[in-house]
């Protein structure tokens, strides 16, 4: 009968902690935000904007400052952002804007020369990315051996 009683108050206690923790939660956080989406929409989307935009910031900010833990050197630090963060950025962008403006000559030329030219840009594309994986996985052999080095001598 112990045991039995026990976990009765055990399940209840469990069931309670439940609902008080999704109660705390509803009053604390849930309702006001519903409060403030209802009465004051602008308000409401500047403050998730902003939130959204510190948050970005702050895990940029934290890989940034990881990474030059990491090589504890401007050089390399600068070296690593810039080659295997900021160029392959660049070159995506560079690559959509291409793609972009082939899809525009749809309207212009027929459209087998389109598809042939999109084609053709396409694996393009493709060679391109295999040719600067490899750079890029030089460039990050280099680093780390650089990095290897130094803390062997």
């Amino acid at each position: 009968m112990e045991k039995v009683s026990r976990k009765i108050k055990t399940i209840f206690s469990v069931i309670f902690t439940f609902a008080g923790v999704f109660i705390l939660l509803a009053v604390g956080f849930i309702l006001p935000i519903y409060y403030v989406s209802e009465h004051f929409p602008q308000a409401y989307s500047v403050t998730i904007v902003c939130l959204a935009v510190i948050f970005v910031m702050f895990l940029i900010i934290r890989n940034f400052y990881r990474c030059y833990q990491k090589y504890k050197n401007f050089s390399k630090f600068m070296k690593h952002i810039l080659i295997l963060r900021l160029m392959p950025l660049v070159l995506i962008t560079a690559a959509v804007i291409l793609e972009l403006l082939l899809i525009r000559t749809f309207f212009f030329i027929p459209l087998i020369i389109s598809i042939l030219l999109e084609c053709v840009f396409n694996a393009g594309v493709i060679v391109a990315c295999v040719y600067l994986s490899a750079f890029f996985n030089s460039v990050k052999s280099k680093l780390n051996v650089t990095e290897k080095n130094i803390t062997d001598n």
